[in-house]
């Protein structure tokens, strides 16, 4: 049994022996072709599963990102930062407000963590 190493379907993992990194050049590539000739399909560079989950990891980061530019954050000084804390809680007079300016100072500073 072989499974695609890529996407081309010019590298395979013979699961079998344990061999991988099997190409065209390789001394192994006649009994692929061998396995082939009887009808035999290898496994799929990647499952439909694993697939979906490159995909959903894609959209996160892609969503991070976002997020992280809009939080304005990505390229201020230390300066710039201490400075806008003080001006967001600034304008807070109320315990709720604080509550609302800390929750907001930390989703943006995550959102910077996780750049």
């Amino acid at each position: 049994m072989y499974k695609y190493e890529n996407a081309e379907g010019t590298v395979v993992s013979d699961l079998m022996t344990g061999r991988s990194n099997i190409t065209p050049s390789s001394r192994f590539w006649a009994d692929f072709q061998e396995w082939l000739a009887k009808g035999n399909t290898p496994e799929a560079f990647r499952t439909q599963e694993e697939l979906d989950a490159i995909t959903a990891l894609e959209t996160r980061v892609a969503e991070l990102e976002a997020e992280r530019n809009a939080a304005g954050i990505r390229d201020i000084t230390p300066q710039q930062a201490k400075d806008w804390i003080d001006n967001e809680f600034a304008s807070a007079s109320t315990n709720p407000e604080i509550v609302a300016v800390i929750k907001k100072i930390l989703k943006k500073i995550v959102v910077f963590l996780l750049r």
